[in-house]
């Protein structure tokens, strides 16, 4: 019994070192840094920028959005929260603000936290915690007098954070959601292999999954995807997630059952010239579920920025706002 017991400790020793090993050294590899997406963000003149604004969330922290007031005189009928993509901020969701004021809109964006200049670059709390803070920003948009009919607006990773809220509370605060060319998930028929964007650490990601089941939650502010940046760009941006960021900020492992649970008006918009997605696949995956238009000509960051884009992404706004 003596040599059992001591075999089983054994074993547990081994298969804790084995773990301890996949967390301290599985960690993400660097992509090469993508060149259409950082040149896609490059050439937009964003000047006429409003200042960012902050609001305090539930655990005191300051977070960070930008507000668009409609030009109209009247008040706006509906308000869009954009949700920008993955490594950036809420000002990569300008053009699609300007556009959505213009048009009648008030719009409000973020940077989520872990963004920009909200809390600690590439980490969170615990997953959950962007759900919190969206609706603490919510309670914001009231206090600003914004209209409280909502359209919810995701831009890639953005647009997998929208999908995962599908039937839970969130998204029954809003009276639509507008995808744009969403990341429905790594093994999603829309997602290409090798996409030259991220590279996961898939080593530490085992590693923690494993200290996660057992209780320990110690080593999830650690690195496991990073992203196709350059030297300039990183010092701008967020290079790099940890892992319950990367846990919160997209669909989650249960995309299937997100999409089954989409209800409301819900638009998808992508370019037919996407760099990371399979733009002919969302049709068939989203059946039932939400429109899809595929824009012509569009890149993957060109659909939060060109002209034809930027159309249907008001066009899809008035249809929720009028309720078709």
């Amino acid at each position: 019994m003596k040599q059992v017991i001591l075999g089983l400790a054994g074993l547990c020793l081994l298969v804790a070192l084995v773990i301890a090993g996949m967390v301290a050294f599985g960690g993400p590899s660097q992509p090469k840094p993508l060149a259409s997406v950082e040149a896609d963000v490059l050439k937009r003149d964003r000047r006429d920028a409003p200042a960012p604004l902050s609001f305090k969330a539930r655990d005191g922290v300051a977070l960070a959005y930008r507000l668009y007031r409609s030009n109209e005189t009247a008040a706006a009928p509906v308000a869009a929260l954009l949700i920008h993509g993955s490594a950036g901020g809420g000002i990569n969701m300008h053009e699609v603000a300007r556009a959505l004021q213009k048009a009648g809109f008030d719009a409000i964006a973020p940077d989520m936290r872990g963004h920009g200049g909200s809390g600690s670059k590439g980490d969170i709390g615990y997953v959950g915690q962007l759900e919190d803070d969206v609706a603490d920003l919510l309670g914001e948009a009231d206090r600003l007098g914004l209209s409280p009919r909502r359209i919810m607006i995701g831009h890639s990773a953005g647009g997998g954070f929208v999908l995962r809220q599908a039937g839970g509370a969130l998204w029954r605060r809003f009276a639509g959601a507008i995808l744009l060319a969403p990341y429905v998930g790594y093994n999603a028929p829309t997602s290409k292999p090798n996409d030259g964007w991220a590279g996961a650490g898939i080593a530490r990601i085992y590693g923690l999954v494993a200290a996660n089941l057992v209780g320990v939650h110690a080593f999830d502010g650690l690195p496991t995807l990073a992203f196709g940046l350059s030297e300039q760009a990183k010092a701008r941006v967020t290079p790099a997630y940890s892992w319950r960021l990367m846990q919160n900020f997209g669909p989650g492992p249960q995309w299937r059952g997100a999409i089954e649970k989409l209800s409301g008006p819900v638009h998808i918009l992508v370019g037919s010239e996407d760099e990371l997605f399979f733009a002919d696949k969302y049709a068939a995956l989203f059946a039932n579920h939400a429109r899809v238009t595929l824009v012509p000509g569009i890149s993957h960051m060109g659909i939060t920025g060109e002209p034809p884009a930027l159309a249907e992404v008001v066009a899809a706004a008035r249809a929720i706002a009028a309720g078709r």
